[in-house]
């Protein structure tokens, strides 16, 4: 992820320098714990030392790719309307034209970041929970798996041969309808707009978002909603999402 986003690999893995029991994803860790906390307390916001060693140390690594990024950027001819329809298409480098500080990037390049950490280890835990709770399902599923790629795991291996698999993918995205990795998301806005619906006893009226408020929404609650999804919101059937491109209205 970090070289899709930089175009080059972070050392998330290493140690940081002065700071040996502390690397990027414990760093990470802390620092969204303490960000949990600090939402039901506005005196946890900052002077603990963990939370601060855990943001310094965060930052330790995003600023200096997101540096490079606006540097070489600002240093181009280059224009955000041809990078973006260019074929090397790079995040930071992308942002990089529309952000105003290198502070601000790193920012951005580790928002991403964070939404990336742990979601593939949340999928295989659901995933696996599900498919114990519906062992029909599960045994189903060992069998399309054993008819397409034989009983040798290498034919596994295959990512392009697994990635059109449909059952498996049905699972994955019955998975992350149920149970996704960033169940509640907040986000404050920069200035005063107005969003087309979500106002009224119907919720279909326009409303008036007022600058520094912030507007929070549930991927948890809309994924279950049976007015989107139908009566059976609330169960696990991956079969819903066969041969069949579930847009914004839901089945």
């Amino acid at each position: 992820m970090a070289n899709m986003i930089t175009g080059e690999s972070l050392p998330t893995q290493h140690e940081l320098s002065g700071t040996p029991t502390l690397n990027f994803h414990h760093a990470c860790d802390v620092g969204l714990g303490w960000a949990s906390l600090r939402t039901f307390s506005p005196l946890l916001w900052s002077g603990y030392r963990k939370f601060d060693e855990a943001c310094a140390a965060v930052q330790a690594y995003t600023l200096p790719p997101a540096l490079k990024a606006w540097q070489k950027v600002r240093s181009s001819s280059r224009d955000a309307s041809k990078l973006i329809r260019g074929q090397d298409i790079l995040f930071a480098e992308a942002t990089a034209e529309v952000v105003n500080s290198p502070n601000e990037l790193a920012k951005e390049i580790l928002a991403v970041l964070i939404a990336g950490t742990d979601s593939t280890g949340s999928v295989l835990s659901f995933a696996i929970l599900l498919l114990a709770r519906y062992p029909a399902l599960a045994k189903e599923l060992r069998k399309q798996v054993l008819e397409a790629f034989g009983h040798d795991a290498q034919g596994l291996a295959d990512l392009s041969a697994l990635s059109k698999f449909e059952p498996l993918q049905n699972l994955i995205h019955e998975v992350l309808r149920l149970y996704p990795p960033i169940p509640l998301s907040f986000r404050v806005a920069k200035q005063t707009c107005v969003l087309p619906r979500g106002a009224g006893t119907s919720g279909t009226e326009p409303f008036v978002l007022k600058k520094g408020e912030t507007l929070a929404f549930s991927t948890y609650v809309l994924h279950r909603r049976e007015d989107i999804w139908g009566k059976d919101a609330n169960e696990f059937r991956p079969d819903r999402w066969r041969n069949q491109s579930i847009q914004f209205g839901g089945r």
